[in-house]
């Protein structure tokens, strides 16, 4: 039911998220989100998130190389297909899509606060792959603007 406990705790938390993101800087991000532990729950909700229907043909590995400010790598792959996602730390062998960024900048993209088409311009994002993929990722995620 809409608007039930259930909705409400889980907008409580995404609001939680968006505030610790807002007022933390950079190395913060890395030092709990980027965590390993940080980034397994990230790419958990996300995984949990995942809606097929929005690219229903869509079946394959998303990859994620995440930087950390001091160059150390952390790759993730998510696996989506029809029956739903899911998300485990390391390389995609042949990824759809190979998303590139740093570690504070990924998170502040998942808060919402930093624009995709910015990052890219800036390079601050680089996507490699197939690009109707990455045009659909946010909405893949429950998102309603893009990746």
């Amino acid at each position: 039911m809409p608007g039930g406990p259930y909705d409400h705790a889980v907008s409580r938390a995404a609001s939680a998220f968006h505030s610790y993101v807002r007022r933390s800087d950079d190395r913060r991000l890395e030092r709990t989100l980027g965590s390993p532990r940080g980034l397994r729950f990230l790419f958990g909700r996300a995984a949990r998130a995942y809606r097929p229907d929005v690219m229903p043909a869509l079946a394959g590995d998303l990859a994620f190389d995440l930087r950390l400010a001091d160059g150390t790598h952390r790759p993730w792959t998510v696996a989506v297909g029809p029956a739903g996602a899911t998300a485990r730390a390391g390389e995609a062998a042949s990824p759809a899509l190979l998303v590139r960024t740093g570690v504070a900048d990924f998170i502040r993209i998942a808060a919402g606060e930093i624009d995709t088409g910015g990052a890219l311009l800036d390079g601050r994002l680089d996507i490699e792959g197939d690009f109707d993929v990455a045009q659909q990722l946010g909405a893949m995620f429950g998102r309603s603007g893009p990746y």
